[in-house]
């Protein structure tokens, strides 16, 4: 669990993982910020990326899916969709 879009960004140089749930209202970056950088780097662009956020305002849902995150949740979120969600990624 990672603060700010920072911090993920740090953690992602060093670590190695198999996905990245993302919020789209993170302190210092915004998720949509996060996932551009993950794209463009060579190493964390075949991660896929899971938004599970509270936004629900067109424009920034239209930003972030022209971003083409692997998914888009709404919280609050239901657990078991999450789950199969998290599980249908990584396999």
């Amino acid at each position: 669990t990672m603060v700010n879009g920072v911090l993920v960004e740090k953690f992602l140089q060093t670590k190695l993982v198999d996905l990245i749930i993302l919020d789209y209202e993170m302190p210092v970056k915004t998720g949509a910020e996060v996932i551009r950088e993950i794209n463009s780097n060579e190493l964390t662009r075949n991660v896929p990326v899971c938004f599970l956020t509270g936004v629900d305002q067109r424009e920034k849902i239209m930003e972030i899916l022209a971003l083409k995150p692997a998914a888009y949740m709404l919280k609050p979120v239901n657990m078991e969709a999450l789950t199969a969600t998290i599980s249908n990624l990584i396999d």
